[in-house]
């Protein structure tokens, strides 16, 4: 904290950036601390599928692969169907992970091996794609 005004407080991050944020947002929101010694977070996978007609076997599939990567004392991934459309499902798995610094590498891991589930269970990922008159 820098400075506690009458209107707002001017906060430093740790990156070196003031952040000016009015006081009644310090007062009816949901302020979180964070320190340099807390790493922990939730990684967002976002993931986009060819709607098919058992999108619960899909989910599943999903849901059991993101299981894959539970963290002790964290709580259980969660995977979601969070968009539908004409030809595809969208969808987001949830990680609580201890460190928030590896996330990307998380997300690579997770999507690959998402990847490979859903080809295990025969799902075609050019099921939703429509072909134009030159592409067989």
């Amino acid at each position: 904290v820098m400075d506690i005004g009458i209107r707002s407080t001017k906060l430093q991050n740790t990156s070196g950036s003031v952040l000016i944020v009015p006081n009644g947002m310090l007062i009816s929101e949901m302020v979180r601390n964070r320190t340099l010694t807390d790493r922990t977070g939730e990684v967002v996978v976002k993931l986009q599928v060819p709607l098919v007609k058992d999108m619960a076997r899909v989910l599943d599939t999903v849901q059991r692969t993101a299981d894959k990567y539970a963290e002790s004392g964290m709580r259980p991934p969660v995977a979601q169907l969070v968009e539908l459309d004409r030809l595809y499902a969208r969808m987001e798995v949830h990680l609580w992970v201890h460190d928030v610094r590896h996330a990307a590498a998380k997300q690579s891991q997770v999507l690959r091996d998402v990847i490979s589930a859903l080809e295990g269970i025969g799902l075609d990922w050019n099921a939703g794609r429509a072909y134009g008159p030159d592409e067989a």
